[in-house]
């Protein structure tokens, strides 16, 4: 209760000051406003249920049509208790749409008209365990049809001067948690058609018992988008709610997809925990177990710093989708960031599959063997290679963020790895870079602790010669110690981005490579390589 009477001085406050009234010029921050109530529908339950149209929007200071972001806050106790308990008594309930007023500013500044909605009466489990993302999806209907009304100049509850001031063929979603699950279904429909998808540490909103296994068909399935939305998803790694970080599936599925035309990245924040995106949390939390997030005040990043980079990746990445206006952590020209926004991060970036020759993505047992041009993979003497598919689990207690597939590369020092390219594949002179993504497994006695996975990339062309890249340098995580005292181990795989320039290979002919080779350096180790391709960047 006293977490609930917190968040409500905190929101009074916050909406006193929303509600003033700005002038239409100059209207950036956030108008809330309350459309009264109206039915939905849960088709798994059968029962109605009465949800206030309640929400929040931000409208730039030009009045020119303006691309419309939607954003949908996760599911928390809406009325301090628990989620089992709504409606809520007069004044009691959390809104937790508003805590994201500072997200709907900052895109409103950058020219997006933002609006963020109260879906505490679609998220709640007062009425059973029903269909979230279907109940979700009717309240953002009803929302967005009345915000279309007022665009088009007929009469509305909104008080604000809407009149074409928004472009509603331009529309984006940003979902956390369990709004991140509702975002993917409204997404999939495409009932109004969405351009852009980010992802918060999105939440699986599955139907049935709770505490069910999930298989990797399902969790691919649920977290997949159409093959032209733009999707991003954001990994906070001390999150202590999403521990399985199954909201990398979405960039996993996007990247398998062969008809993709839309880009996919990923970004995992250091320090960052699940709640501290919304203000309208009074306790941040950490994922348990983790060294890294034990302090809760001295090691998890402080609220403000994560509310920035929020805001600060989310107007990055819509000015990336419709202004083409590259930022760095989406530009493939330049190498994966370690760093975004004064924070560390480790990055992926996916290109649409024409920009791709795939030469390595583990599905099947045969890609020990052969990778998908057909060419052999070989493993030296000191080396060895096993096999895991997408949305398995095949390192017990390990938690491999998207449940990606890869090769379980393991070997001793200056043990190597082969790719042979057959004879129409060897002109590598029309791509620009070379594309890699891979992680440590810290599990491994083979490796290390406290020291990072070191070798070199290796192209070798018909006439024997050979040009090598170190990656010594590269995003590759530190390998931790393992834990001691735990029946888990609590840090999660996230395979990075690696982007080398293919002129870097200066010593051989790009037009005749018969193999690209990953070579240790010095120490054994081992490494799970998830992708492997060649990108064109000027298609």
């Amino acid at each position: 209760m006293m977490q609930a009477k917190m968040a409500l001085c905190y929101l009074l406050g916050l909406l006193f000051t929303l509600t003033l009234g700005a002038p239409a010029s100059a209207q950036i921050s956030p108008i809330a406003y309350d459309l009264g109530t109206a039915m939905i529908t849960d088709p798994v339950l059968d029962v109605e249920i009465s949800a206030p149209l309640q929400g929040a929007i931000a409208l730039p200071a030009d009045a020119a049509p303006a691309p419309l972001v939607v954003i949908l806050h996760g599911r928390h106790a809406m009325c301090g208790v628990d989620i089992t308990i709504y409606p809520c008594a007069p004044g009691e309930e959390i809104r937790y749409d508003l805590g994201f007023s500072y997200l709907m500013e900052a895109l409103a500044r950058e020219g997006y008209a933002a609006m963020a909605l109260n879906i505490n009466p679609t998220l709640t489990e007062a009425y059973g365990r029903g269909d979230v993302d279907a109940r979700t999806a009717q309240l953002v209907d009803l929302h967005l049809a009345t915000l279309q009304a007022a665009v088009d100049g007929e009469d509305s509850a909104l008080s604000l001067p809407l009149v074409d001031r928004i472009d509603f063929s331009r529309i984006a979603l940003i979902g956390h948690s369990s709004g991140g699950g509702a975002a993917l279904h409204i997404t999939r429909a495409q009932t109004h058609e969405v351009d852009a998808l980010l992802l918060v540490a999105a939440a699986y909103n599955a139907l049935g018992p709770e505490g069910l296994e999930r298989t990797g068909d399902e969790l691919y399935a649920y977290y997949s988008t159409p093959a032209d939305v733009t999707v991003a998803t954001v990994l906070p790694d001390c999150d202590g709610d999403q521990i399985n970080f199954w909201s990398q599936i979405a960039y996993e599925a996007a990247r398998l997809d062969p008809q993709r035309r839309a880009f996919a990245a990923s970004v995992r924040l250091f320090r960052a925990n699940h709640n501290h995106f919304n203000p309208a949390m009074e306790r941040g939390d950490r994922r348990f177990g983790y060294p890294p997030c034990f302090g809760e005040t001295t090691d998890i990043m402080p609220r403000t710093d994560q509310e920035q980079f929020l805001a600060a990746y989310a107007t990055a990445f819509l000015s990336s989708v419709w202004r083409n206006a590259l930022h760095a952590a989406f530009d493939p020209e330049l190498p994966a960031s370690t760093e975004l926004f004064g924070q560390s991060v480790e990055t992926s970036l996916s290109l649409p599959a024409a920009q791709r020759q795939v030469i390595l993505y583990p599905r099947t047992p045969d890609e020990r063997n052969t990778h998908l041009l057909d060419g052999s993979v070989r493993a030296s003497e000191r080396a060895g290679i096993l096999f895991c598919p997408p949305g398995d689990t095949c390192l017990a207690g390990i938690t491999t963020m998207g449940r990606f597939g890869y090769l379980r590369l393991s070997y001793g020092a200056r043990g190597s790895f082969s790719f042979e390219l057959p004879e129409a594949h060897r002109d590598l002179s029309a791509y620009d870079m070379l594309h890699l993504r891979a992680a440590s497994d810290y599990t491994s006695t083979l490796n290390v602790p406290d020291a990072a996975a070191s070798f070199a990339v290796v192209l070798t062309d018909t006439s024997g010669s050979e040009s090598e890249f170190l990656l010594n340098d590269q995003s590759f995580q530190t390998i931790p110690a393992p834990a001691e005292f735990y029946a888990y181990e609590p840090f999660a795989l996230y395979p990075a981005s690696v982007r080398i320039p293919l002129k870097a290979f200066n010593a051989v002919d790009l037009t005749q490579v018969v193999s690209i080779t990953l070579r240790s350096v010095d120490a054994s180790g081992t490494l799970l390589l998830a992708d492997l391709e060649l990108l064109r960047l000027d298609v």
